[in-house]
């Protein structure tokens, strides 16, 4: 949490993707605990950072636009 904090605070949330690193990760996690680790353990993110980390940037970069 620290590092995401300290990544959100010197570039801010639009420059923030988030990843799961599976299959690697889940060695020690579910894909939805890593999701509910942003989701419910990172307070300090607001409900646009979350949108924007969790898959707002990755849209924007792929030339997604929300219908």
């Amino acid at each position: 949490q620290v590092l995401i904090k300290d990544l959100r605070n010197r570039y801010g949330a639009h420059k923030l993707l988030w990843g799961t690193d599976i299959p690697n990760v889940e060695r020690f996690c579910t894909y939805r605990q890593c999701l509910d680790y942003v989701l419910k353990h990172c307070d300090f993110l607001t409900a646009k950072d979350q949108e924007l980390v969790l898959g707002g940037n990755a849209a924007e970069l792929c030339g997604i636009t929300a219908q």
